[in-house]
């Protein structure tokens, strides 16, 4: 293999991800034998200095005019002598639906006050514009009048905690399907009154050692999650 002067690896690219995934390609120029056939260029290319802590990945080889270069890219977490800038990413996917009356968490009480009553369908209906308020004896505006739906959270709205890890979590599986607080996950999770969260399984998209993480909990109905089917979170 001949090169041009002093063979020197060049940074073609470096590029981390918020989540802290770095990619890193170097490139070699050199000058193959002439009449070098295929097979002959693929066991002249150069080997690929190596990086502490990173995954390298079969090289690729082009060529330019009369010569080549190979490039070898490099996947890790970290490197010796420069930042890592592994950033954990949080996300809060917050769905929502259109639910009917009856799926009111309070609908016994709204029922009371402003009397309501269900038909032979059993569908749900309040008297109006006015009603006669028990209380004050007065005609009053019937704010429930005509009310057949409400706006809520939807079946899945998922709070995401994204980050890298060389190797595999020993915790990634510990936990799944159970019971969280808001102030028990990673980052800022939103909290929201009467709500809890349930773990999910995770998501992962592994390269070579490094994996991809993303841990999901998804936000509860009102009054939270089901205890007597789910375990609360205790820590441990």
């Amino acid at each position: 293999m001949a090169t041009f002067g002093t063979p020197t690896w060049k940074l073609k690219s470096d590029k981390t991800d918020r989540a802290g995934l770095r990619t890193i390609v170097l490139g070699l120029k050199w000058q193959p034998p002439k009449n070098a056939s295929p097979d002959d260029i693929r066991k002249l290319q150069p080997a690929g200095p190596t990086i502490p802590n990173f995954t390298a990945f079969l090289p690729e080889t082009r060529a330019y005019g009369g010569f080549l270069e190979t490039e070898w890219t490099y996947i890790g977490a970290s490197v010796e002598g420069l930042p890592a800038k592994a950033i954990p990413e949080f996300s809060f996917d917050a769905g929502y639906s259109v639910k009917d009356i009856h799926q009111f968490w309070d609908i016994k009480n709204l029922m009371d006050e402003y009397q309501g009553t269900k038909d032979a369908s059993g569908k749900i209906i309040f008297p109006g514009p006015q009603y006669l308020d028990e209380i004050t004896g007065q005609m009053e505006r019937n704010p429930m009048w005509g009310v057949e739906s409400f706006y809520d959270f939807g079946e899945l709205s998922i709070y995401t905690y994204s980050y890298v890890s060389r190797g595999r979590p020993g915790t990634l599986y510990s936990s799944i399907f159970q019971i969280f607080e808001a102030t028990d996950l990673p980052g800022d999770a939103p909290y929201i009154e009467n709500r809890n969260y349930l773990k999910l399984p995770p998501t992962t998209n592994i390269r070579a050692n490094i994996y991809k993480v993303g841990e999901r909990y998804a936000l509860s109905p009102v009054y939270g999650w089901n205890e007597k089917i789910y375990k609360r979170f205790s820590g441990d």
